[in-house]
């Protein structure tokens, strides 16, 4: 019973050594996994923002023809009312 009492602090302590290496291991993989996602988003960061100039432009492209094709419907629109106004007037006279 002795040499159990001498031996299981032993065997706990080289454990908990390993354990610690371990994990020390661990995190300094994980810390330049974490590097390069934060180099990798940084690009990403840097190309996306490249594209909008692109985007604004085609906004305002699709701005302009959604106004151009408004005004178009509305002078189509006020020329069919006025024939059919006119239709209604001569009936009335």
């Amino acid at each position: 019973m002795a040499c159990l009492l001498e031996t299981l602090p032993v065997i706990i302590y080289f454990l908990l050594i390993i354990l610690i290496v371990v994990l020390i291991a661990v995190s300094l993989k994980s810390y330049s996994i974490l590097e390069k996602m934060d180099k990798f988003m940084d690009d990403a960061t840097n190309k996306i923002n490249s594209l909008n100039g692109l985007f604004s432009v085609v906004d305002k492209a699709t701005d302009t023809i959604s106004i151009l094709s408004d005004k178009l419907v509305t002078v189509i629109v006020s020329g069919i009312q006025r024939l059919f106004t006119k239709k209604e007037e001569d009936k009335n006279e």
